[in-house]
């Protein structure tokens, strides 16, 4: 009977399901069918949403926190999801609350619980700019109140401490009285601060659970104080950070708003202009004698003198408005001319009193890089100059571990009469778009800008009609996601091509492996590691490849285990 049944067996299997093997490719994906009549293979495919996908793993139904205590609420996500808002509700049907607006996508937020006690409680987690893509816990859990559990008959409620996460201003003049905006966690009402835990502050003002305000009073002595905050029921910590509070005439200025470094890119003769805010912190006012003057050294004469704004070659701007008082902002807009001579300058100025003192601040640097004056080329024959491009092909889609890196390519062809440079005058390179001059995230060592110009074109010089070449590194970040990079063409200190020379990737960063795949156009080699270690850099496959190999080795493995049980038969 078993010989009859195994002679059936591979008599159907022959006639019938082995008569056809077809594969169909859709849309990237790699669908295998058998023709037949007798039997039918069912290949179940998961097509994540587009726009991602939330799922809250922590709380998620039956835990149980006390008020006070610090846990993790944490959650997994799929596809592209940066940010995302963490909310809580008390009782079913009930408001939510915000816990977060705004947090990165780490899959894990830290909470110190509060608030009031529930057995109904339940955590959301939505996607920041798409409130669709959310989840809430599966079922409820419960916060309990410190002293054990959701109420109590006749025992007393322990509160959690309050904490102070910053303050504004932390440096402050001793001339007239100061109001702090302080921020933190566990603020009731009540609740009062203290320096050094001596001295009282005046007017403080509970704004909610996360937020007071309070005012110091003129006179203390200048030095460095310890914030305290105490509750109504005297629990209390101290602030790490000191409040400095100064004396001296014209000391404690604020910048706002400003780079450590104002950077312009100009031509010979060029001017550019940058609008500077201060605020007076000092225990005097500021008049029509308060200038912004050269330093290192004190009062030298600027190469970057312009002289319809600048008072004299070391003043680069005056002020002629009215009296600034103690916490007032003044904007003042500095004017610079590039030299004749191209180059890097680099000058740095400070706030004077002229007359008075020089005012106590973080030195505001300039600097300025000079381009040689671009010259039309004498062969032209009157021929209009301009820069154009048109896409021609670039690498892959690339698929990486996070923080491990990858060579991208992409070629442009010169459609316009002006020849491409790599050095010189105005080199062409590949800047990022979408906004252009961002930095971005996949930002490498071996990028020339401010983590924004990726590289020049590869083959030193363009002519018009020919093929040029932008060959760079990219370094993934550490988070696990799905990103679209763009770039564009820049003919430096000159114009930006137009769209028709911009490309983008989309890269998929994913958790690091031991091996990789070579992209087919890169003629890289697959990486491997006889001892385990992860590789440095990981070699990247793109999405249609990857899911070819993987649905290959599924299909041979099936085949050949089905083989095997025909042998072992006979």
């Amino acid at each position: 009977m078993i010989k009859q049944t195994q002679k059936f067996l591979v008599h159907l299997l022959e006639q019938e399901l082995l008569t056809v093997l077809a594969v169909l490719v859709v849309g990237g994906l790699a669908l295998w069918t058998r023709a037949g009549t007798t039997a039918n293979l069912r290949l179940g495919i998961t097509i994540l949403p587009a726009g991602g996908t939330v799922t809250v793993t922590s709380p998620n139904g039956g835990e149980s926190w006390t008020v006070g205590d610090s846990h993790n609420i944490t959650w997994d996500t799929t596809g592209t999801v940066t940010d995302v808002k963490v909310e809580l509700q008390r009782s079913a049907g009930g408001s939510w609350e915000t816990i977060v607006d705004s947090t990165t996508n780490d899959g894990s937020y830290p909470w110190t619980v509060d608030g009031s006690a529930t057995t109904q409680a339940s955590i959301k987690i939505s996607k920041v700019g798409d409130a669709t893509v959310t989840d809430t816990s599966d079922a409820t859990f419960s916060i309990v109140s410190s002293g054990g559990g959701g109420s109590s008959s006749g025992g007393s409620v322990i509160l959690p401490s309050p904490a102070i996460d910053n303050v504004t201003p932390s440096t402050i003049s001793n001339r007239v009285p100061v109001t702090l905006y302080i921020r933190g966690i566990n603020f009731r009402m009540g609740i009062s601060f203290k320096l050094d835990a001596s001295v009282n502050l005046l007017q403080p003002n509970f704004i909610n659970e996360t937020t007071a305000r309070v005012t110091v009073p003129a006179g203390l002595a200048p030095r460095e104080w310890r914030l305290w905050v105490y509750n109504s029921d005297g629990a209390n910590t101290v602030w790490g950070t000191p409040i400095t509070i100064l004396a001296t005439q014209y000391e404690a200025i604020l910048q706002e708003n400003l780079p450590l470094v104002i950077r312009f890119y100009l031509h010979p003769s060029e001017t550019a202009q940058v609008n500077l805010s201060f605020t007076n912190y000092s225990n005097y006012i500021w008049d029509g004698r308060l200038r912004l003057g050269t330093i290192e050294p004190n009062d030298h004469n600027s190469q970057l003198y312009y002289a319809p704004t600048w008072p004299t070659r070391n003043r680069a701007m005056g002020y002629g408005g009215s009296v600034v008082g103690y916490g007032e902002t003044v904007t003042l807009p500095l004017t610079v001319q590039a030299p004749l001579q191209s180059g890097d300058y680099i000058d740095k100025f400070a706030l004077v009193m002229d007359g008075v003192a020089w005012l106590n601040m973080v030195p505001i640097t300039v600097e300025v890089i000079v381009s040689p004056e671009i010259k039309a080329s004498l062969t032209t024959g009157g021929e209009v100059l301009f820069y154009d491009a048109k896409f021609i092909a670039k690498s892959p889609n690339p698929r990486i571990g996070v923080g491990g890196e990858a060579e991208l390519w992409v070629e442009f062809k010169n459609t316009g009469t002006i020849p491409w440079q790599s050095t010189g005058l105005n080199p062409v390179r590949l800047g990022t778009a979408h906004t252009r001059d961002r930095v971005s995230r996949f930002a490498h060592s071996t990028w020339i800008i401010n983590s924004n110009r990726t590289t020049s074109v590869e083959n030193g010089v363009v002519n018009p009609g020919e093929i040029g070449r932008f060959v760079f590194k990219i370094k993934a970040p550490t988070r696990t996601g799905f990103y679209r990079e763009w770039f564009g063409l820049v003919a430096e200190f000159k114009q930006w091509f137009g769209a028709s020379a911009e490309t983008y990737w989309d890269i998929s960063t994913v958790r690091q492996t031991t091996s990789g795949v070579a992209a087919p156009s890169t003629g890289g080699q697959t990486s491997s590691s006889a001892t385990g270690a992860i590789p440095v850099t990981q070699i990247f496959s793109d999405t249609s490849d990857l899911l070819w190999q993987v649905m290959s080795g599924a299909i041979s493995n099936l085949l050949g285990s089905i083989g095997g049980l025909f042998r072992s038969w006979f």
